[in-house]
């Protein structure tokens, strides 16, 4: 008798054959709308997002996971602790950006279409940070520019 559901709980990213360049590695995501928090969806389909810019949303999502503060991500290295310092006053603003900039490069290394992030500038904004910076991906060289605000 068939059954309703696999037994393999893993999940597997589909790279079209035909495809072999480094920046689809990351497959096909779900598009995710961070205003709404939740997954797009027209007419019943969900939409997808391919290369840059699925790197540009992994990168996105990345920016607005704290470090180790959900279950799913512990021990993962997927997120930063950028919440934590922009509070600390006594901190000078140099050890912050620093920090944050080694702990978004690290992350940006988890993702197999990332070859480097770098070019980071940091203003400060009440009690937010606007990041900015260059994502450089690995196969074709495309430079991503990316701009967030976390806090």
């Amino acid at each position: 008798m068939p059954q309703m559901f696999p037994d393999d709980t893993g999940f597997i990213a589909v790279i079209p054959a035909d495809d072999t360049s480094q920046d689809a590695q990351i497959g096909d995501t779900l598009a995710f709308d961070s205003d709404k928090k939740q997954f797009v969806i027209v007419d019943g389909t969900p939409v997808l997002r391919s290369r840059a810019a699925a790197v540009r949303q992994w990168i996105h999502l990345m920016l607005i996971t704290h470090l180790d503060r959900f279950t799913v991500y512990e021990g993962t290295a997927f997120g930063h602790t950028g919440e934590q310092l922009i509070g600390m006053r006594q901190v000078p603003p140099g050890f912050i950006h620093s920090e944050l900039a080694r702990e978004i490069r690290e992350a940006c290394a988890l993702c197999p279409a990332i070859d480097r992030a770098d070019n980071f500038t940091f203003d400060r904004r009440d009690r937010l940070l606007h990041i900015t910076f260059t994502v450089t991906l690995k196969t074709t060289g495309e430079i991503l520019e990316v701009s967030e605000i976390v806090g």
